[in-house]
């Protein structure tokens, strides 16, 4: 704390950061992450590159059923969509993973909810909509990093 009476009206200076004083991290110590939007929240989940190409890959799936859909001459009944698997939590994994969408509910991919669940090895459990342009969104940011 500063004294006014004295005449040190500013604060002190914060210690410097030089190259010196701090800790290198290695990246390869933390798994590689999806930040998944949901809204105004941000979910940041362990993800592998194996994964997520996994779940490009039924997203993909996805979008071409809501592609038939739309040059269907008549409604049907489309299947649903579901991406699933089970981690290693003791690796850094999460134990569950699982991404559900029904192209029947949806007009079209734009407008079209992702339910997304996520358990943690711990037993901590997250479940929530995701539209599905920015779960394709945020798995294209994933794979640039």
């Amino acid at each position: 704390m500063w004294d006014t009476k004295r005449g040190n009206a500013s604060p002190p200076a914060p210690p410097s950061l030089s190259s010196s004083n701090l800790i290198p991290v290695s990246r390869s110590l933390f798994p590689a992450a999806l930040r998944l939007t949901a809204g105004a929240t941000t979910i940041t989940l362990p993800f592998s590159p194996a994964r997520a190409k996994e779940l490009h890959t039924a997203l993909a799936a996805l979008l071409a059923t809501f592609s038939e859909k739309a040059a269907a001459e008549r409604p049907q009944r489309w299947p649903a969509t579901e991406f699933r698997f089970k981690g290693d939590a003791g690796a850094g994994e999460l134990a569950l993973f699982e991404a559900f969408c029904n192209p029947n509910a949806h007009a079209s991919p734009f407008d079209a909810k992702v339910l997304v669940t996520a358990t943690g090895g711990d037993g901590l459990s997250v479940m929530t909509e995701v539209a599905l342009t920015g779960l394709r969104s945020d798995l294209g940011a994933y794979g640039k990093v």
